[in-house]
């Protein structure tokens, strides 16, 4: 069973504070959410240890999350390691439009085909992108998720009512 989405104090309260926070943890948690805040955004650049291509792919994410507004100045690391690891899965992919998925291996045994070790290098970006892109929301359920953590619940009422007439 996943464990509850996480919600700002003003949803929750906007909610009716179902969660039933005292107002000690309601305080705590609004000088927490000051706390982010105080994060700047102002050097969401590219390192510059990264490729042209890795570069135009962190630019091209950060372009598109402008509209959400999540991105501050220390995700460029994350997204640092998110980009590159795309450029890599590119590389590796256009190499293999080149040569075979499976290559010949010669050992004292004889000759025997194995997979291009291109294949396995390709998936290995791919899952480093995939665990990644999830924290800055590039995927239709990370944005979902993104979304969710700052809308207020519907109560059983709101719920039945949406179902029933939806977006009317």
């Amino acid at each position: 069973m996943p464990g509850r989405k996480n919600m700002s104090v003003k949803s929750i309260l906007e909610n009716g504070n179902r969660s039933h926070l005292t107002k000690d943890e309601i305080e705590k948690r609004q000088q927490q959410e000051k706390a982010l805040e105080k994060l700047q955004s102002n050097k969401i650049r590219p390192p510059t240890w990264m490729s042209k291509m890795g570069k135009k792919i962190f630019k091209d994410i950060v372009k598109n999350l402008k509209e959400i507004d999540i991105l501050v100045n220390v995700d460029v690391y994350g997204l640092a390691i998110c980009s590159d690891a795309m450029d890599k899965y590119i590389r590796c992919t256009i190499a293999l439009h080149t040569e075979n998925l499976r290559k010949e291996q010669i050992s004292e045994v004889g000759i025997r085909e194995v997979e291009n070790p291109l294949v396995k290098t390709q998936i290995r970006y791919a899952e480093i992108f995939k665990k990644y892109s999830s924290d800055f929301g590039l995927s239709p359920a990370a944005r979902l998720k993104i979304v969710q953590a700052n809308t207020p619940e519907l109560d059983e009422d709101e719920q039945k009512c949406e179902e029933d007439f939806g977006d009317v």
